[in-house]
């Protein structure tokens, strides 16, 4: 007895209309029923339960660039390979729906805002004498503008408050960034600072005294490249 052509058991696996002789076929034969439960489990096991968010442009952008990629790609497998590799290849393509729906949900938690941003630049923070606090500054392109993230964990105990700084790499000039308030923070950058000057990241603990100025007293500090 013949088995049921393996594209339309993808189908069925799918959820497709499958034809009468498909689904007579399968209320008889343990083996074809088998590799549809099989192809089923992989495609339930990518379904999306949460709503589909709507993803910004620059998602869209590299995915037409990598099927402009795959179409100028030489084709590399035979007829007979083709037929044997289709059920997988049907139940691949919405797994890769799938996952690029994941994908964009997991940039987009609160419903199409994008935090996520381009990576322009990165430091390390070493602690000063007298500190023992270590932590990382990356400077990100996003849409809204150039952000610096910083990042310092640990229990750094301090007289006043953590503030965040931008130092020029001469040491000469100084820009605040504002107060870093638990473990990390985020913090926007003026449209004119040039990053390339104004290197230097600076933590530093400030007393409670009204004063803008820095204290002189820096927990730890990197350089941006």
């Amino acid at each position: 007895m013949p088995h049921s052509d393996p594209e339309d058991l993808a189908l069925v696996a799918l959820g497709e209309d499958a034809s009468p002789a498909t689904l007579e076929h399968l209320d008889i034969c343990v083996l074809c029923r088998d590799e549809v439960a099989t192809l089923t489990d992989v495609v339930d096991g990518v379904r999306v339960p949460a709503p589909l968010q709507r993803p910004p442009a620059r998602v869209w952008e590299g995915i037409e660039a990598q099927i402009e990629q795959a179409r100028a790609a030489e084709p590399i497998a035979l007829e007979s390979r083709r037929r044997r590799r289709l059920p997988l290849l049907l139940v691949g393509a919405a797994a890769a729906g799938a996952a690029v729906v994941l994908g964009v949900q997991a940039i987009l938690p609160d419903g199409g805002a994008d935090p996520a941003g381009v990576e322009l630049a990165t430091a390390t923070l070493d602690p000063l004498p007298g500190w023992d606090a270590a932590g990382t500054a990356v400077l990100e392109d996003r849409d809204d503008g150039r952000v610096l993230r910083v990042d310092l964990p640990g229990d750094v105990p301090v007289e006043g408050y953590r503030e965040v700084w931008l130092i020029s790499t001469d040491l000469t000039s100084l820009v605040s960034l504002g107060v870093l308030t638990g473990d990390s923070g985020s913090f926007d950058l003026p449209a004119d600072l040039d990053v390339t000057e104004f290197a230097v990241v600076d933590v530093s603990d400030e007393p409670v005294n009204g004063d803008p100025t820095h204290s002189g007293a820096s927990i730890a500090r990197g350089e941006l490249a």
